[in-house]
């Protein structure tokens, strides 16, 4: 029987990839009587020195691999996918061949949840929350569900094996995993909720390919996605995702309503914001700027548009292989905006600036501030200020922030740059307080402040709209709407 050590192999998303010999890359997942393996490798020869005293080895492996390997001896008997029973489960000492895994996925994910189904538990009105308990929007779900009738309980999943144990003893009606968390890039945690047919929702506050492009298979395409730009809509359905919802963030109402003015807030005008989200050189470490690029997007800004991600697919396509790359120049972009707008801002108005005093380098005589609690400072700010002003990140061109609920809540009051995503408020109102460029930031501040009744009209309006129609209690009811939870 010849070795075949360099084997190479075209994996599920067309990389060509080596396969891995040795004992290294096997590890038994479960204890039994007889060895059945997820995967052999390119070479058959290696089961006896894994499983010294077994005669026979069961084997399951991807038409992929078979197809380049030799045929196999006798005592290889070679098990179809639809003849993996109960029955040999339960029997089976089960080895992994982990590159089989990685590299195809979509074909293993359905064996692993069979393997790894938990037994059947009473179903809880009871929801699964994948996050951590400092992520933003952690306490707002959780108040939100809550108000539904639901219990919510922060869940992290250290192993197949645990979760296996934990769904035989409760089993939740809903999970969701809030931006990807507490799902493996290989999908064995998805398909161990989907054998058990729990409902698994993927809630994305972020640019959905920043987060999808993690997953090393199609498989994640199978669930519900939540996102909060629509821009990406046609982008995800075109990459094969049929269940995408637009789902914009909201309040929680609570956190915001007991605000105090406070003497060092005073301000015209306050910008809260970072110079970069945190980790960005490590997150776009390698990546090449185009100089083309942000010569056309600084030119574009100077016109008074916006360079944003609708804006860069002209030079760049928008494909999770060039996510990366496409953020990289966004970043770049995305601050030269805020400095040229928050420049012209300082010249006509009393700004401050708050959240990151990195901003030092780019501003002189202008009162800057460093990071404030979200939960509870900002309130204060945005009841104080003037106006807050809001720029959308060019990373997410359609989207809405916090600050397009939380500001009103606070009584305090929104100017913005305009995005479509400010089409679930109405229109009239839009116009008041959005901008789609610099000068009219004088224009709209000039109408406000001759018409202080129109100010507090918008205020008081918009508080109502958001009380009404987006709150997180609004945006879980619609989740489970979609997954007919009740």
């Amino acid at each position: 029987m010849r070795q075949i050590e360099n084997l190479r192999i075209k994996t599920e998303t067309g990389q060509e990839k080596t396969l891995g010999h040795g004992k290294i890359f096997f590890k038994k997942i479960k204890p039994g009587q007889f060895p059945l393996f997820l995967g052999i490798g390119p070479n058959q020869t290696i089961l006896p020195h894994l499983v010294p005293k077994a005669s026979k080895f069961f084997v399951l492996e991807t038409p992929q691999i078979l197809n380049k390997l030799d045929p196999f001896t006798q005592n290889i008997i070679l098990l179809p996918p639809n003849k993996l029973n109960n029955d040999l489960i339960n029997l089976a000492e089960i080895w992994l061949y982990h590159p089989s895994l990685e590299y195809f996925p979509s074909f293993w994910q359905p064996i692993l949840g069979q393997i790894y189904k938990p037994s059947t538990s009473l179903v809880q009105k009871k929801i699964w929350l994948l996050a951590h308990k400092n992520n933003l929007l952690t306490q707002e779900i959780d108040l939100a569900a809550q108000k539904l009738g639901f219990h919510l309980q922060l869940k992290t999943i250290t192993s197949p094996q645990n979760l296996k144990q934990d769904l035989s003893i409760e089993r939740p009606c809903l999970v969701i995993s809030l931006n990807g968390r507490g799902l493996d890039k290989l999908g064995v945690v998805q398909a161990i909720f989907q054998a058990a047919n729990i409902p698994l929702a993927l809630w994305i506050v972020d640019n959905p390919w920043y987060i999808l492009t993690k997953f090393k298979g199609n498989f994640i395409s199978q669930l519900p996605i939540f996102i909060t730009d629509n821009f990406f809509t046609p982008f995800l359905k075109q990459a094969g995702f049929s269940k995408v919802f637009y789902l914009p963030l909201a309040t929680e109402p609570c956190f915001f309503q007991q605000t105090k003015k406070q003497k060092k807030w005073e301000s015209e005008i306050a910008f809260i914001g970072r110079v970069h989200f945190p980790n960005k050189n490590k997150y776009f470490a390698g990546q090449t700027l185009e100089t083309k690029i942000l010569f056309q997007g600084k030119k574009q800004i100077d016109s008074g548009k916006r360079s944003d991600c609708a804006w860069i697919t002209k030079y760049i396509p928008l494909t999770p292989a060039k996510t990366r790359n496409i953020g990289a120049h966004l970043e770049e972009l995305n601050l030269y905006y805020r400095i040229q707008i928050l420049q012209f801002i300082s010249k006509h108005f009393q700004l401050q600036i708050i959240g990151d005093m990195t901003w030092e380098k780019f501003f002189s005589n202008i009162s800057i501030s460093g990071p404030v609690d979200y939960y509870s400072q900002l309130k204060n700010i945005y009841t104080t200020a003037h106006y807050i002003l809001n720029l959308t990140s060019f990373h997410l061109p359609n989207s809405l922030n916090q600050r397009h609920f939380d500001v009103w809540i606070s009584n305090g009051f929104l100017l913005t740059d305009f995005s479509t995503g400010l089409n679930i408020f109405p229109n009239d109102i839009i116009k008041l307080i959005s901008f789609q460029n610099k000068k009219e930031i004088l224009n709209k501040i000039s109408t406000l402040e001759k018409e202080k009744y129109l100010k507090q009209d918008i205020q008081t309006h918009m508080k109502k709209i958001i009380l009404q129609k987006h709150t997180y209690t609004h945006r879980l009811e619609y989740i489970l709407d979609i997954l007919n939870i009740k």
